[in-house]
């Protein structure tokens, strides 16, 4: 079983993402990562963890992340066209969506475990082909998020099958963490081709419980 993640997977790196969207308001890319740490509620959960948790909607998130960057760059952020803008510096990993459309065309079972964000569904669901994944686990619709352990138990319950029997691939290291500790052997995704390689190699020799002795868990 393969498990991958959206942004930053099959989509370019998020930070070419925050910097083409910093460029559209012409502000720096650290004025984002501040912002949201500026608007964290007293858990320290930001406002990004809290929508793409269903506990905020898109208008109150836009709020908040509004007045955090208006205090960030000393000037009035108006984000009323923020997801329009957002998805126009998101593009598609071409190359790694075309090696899912091949895996699942030979059987191989797919699913996708995604942080995301209810109001941006008709959004990201355009850049990739959803027929190819077996499940979907959406944190904005299941109420958790990763690194949180919850929704690799959700993802594994979904789909029926053991932690050691799921190869998992995403693009931050704490996500991949906690999915190891679930059980699930993980590749970090940096570059495509490599990830590419690394998914062929993992899904023809399962080695359960022997990542470390083969190289198999970044």
């Amino acid at each position: 079983m393969l498990v991958v993640d959206y942004g930053g997977v099959l989509t370019n790196p998020i930070a070419e993402t925050i910097g083409r969207f910093a460029r559209h308001l012409d502000i720096a890319p650290t004025a984002v990562p501040t912002a949201l740490a500026l608007a964290a509620d007293c858990t320290g959960a930001t406002p990004m963890a809290l929508l793409e948790r269903g506990e905020l909607t898109e208008t109150q998130f836009l709020t908040r992340m509004s007045a955090a960057l208006s205090a960030v760059t000393g000037r009035v952020i108006d984000l009323s066209n923020f997801t329009a803008l957002w998805f126009r510096g998101r593009t598609a990993n071409a190359e790694m969506i075309g090696h899912l459309l091949e895996l699942h065309q030979r059987g191989q079972r797919i699913a996708l475990l995604t942080n995301n964000v209810r109001e941006w569904r008709p959004y990201w669901t355009a850049q990739v082909p959803l027929h190819v994944f077996d499940v979907i686990v959406d944190s904005s619709d299941v109420g958790c998020r990763k690194p949180e352990p919850e929704i690799f138990t959700i993802t594994t319950d979904r789909l029926g099958v053991p932690a050691d029997e799921c190869v998992f691939v995403d693009d931050d290291a704490a996500n991949c963490t906690a999915a190891r500790r679930h059980g699930m052997r993980t590749h970090r995704f940096v570059e495509t081709r490599a990830c590419i390689a690394e998914i062929d190699r993992m899904l023809a020799r399962p080695d359960r419980n022997s990542g470390l002795a083969t190289g198999a868990l970044r």
